[in-house]
């Protein structure tokens, strides 16, 4: 996922597997803790509290490792298909080249958004600018010169709206 690809940009895998390898010694030595432990007194509630707690642990540090293998992986698969060696293209420098490749995608595609907006705009006024009124129709109602008491009606059609029929 892009967010927590510039994260992974700092890390790298030599950092990675000793923090691993800790995790699980730690685990280890938390199990052996716990299964040669001698209760202080009745009330004493450490493995209680401390079981759940380390097996909930332990199921994480499992989950990191699934994850970090699978990381592994697809990172030589990539490594392979780009005929690549480890010390040529390091994993964080993988994920730096990726982050910026979609930084850069990203912001090309709002580039082109605000281009387009703008062509469109700029569309928009042209068709404004060089807009020419459709016909006016004009229907006036006046009084014949010859009949006084006659009315007629004269129509007239005119590009200008301001245009009089008269």
């Amino acid at each position: 996922e892009h967010p927590q690809l510039s994260m992974a940009t700092k890390v790298s895998m030599d950092f990675l597997r000793p923090r691993l390898d800790v995790l699980q010694k730690g685990a280890r030595k938390s199990i052996y803790t716990l299964r040669n432990y001698q209760p202080v007194d009745n009330n004493d509630t450490f493995i209680k509290v401390m079981s759940p707690f380390l097996e909930t642990c332990i199921d994480r540090i499992k989950m990191v490792e699934r994850d970090f293998a699978r990381m592994e992986s697809v990172y030589k698969d990539f490594l392979d298909r780009w005929c690549l060696e480890e010390h040529q293209m390091p994993l964080n420098t993988l994920f730096i080249t990726v982050d910026n490749f979609i930084n850069d995608y990203i912001r090309a595609g709002k580039e082109i958004f605000n281009e387009r907006e703008r062509w469109e705009g700029r569309e928009k006024k042209e068709k404004a600018e060089n807009w020419i009124s459709p016909p006016v129709y004009n229907f006036c109602t006046h009084l014949s010169i010859g009949d006084k008491n006659r009315r007629t009606t004269s129509f007239s059609v005119s590009s200008n709206p301001g245009d009089s029929a008269y």
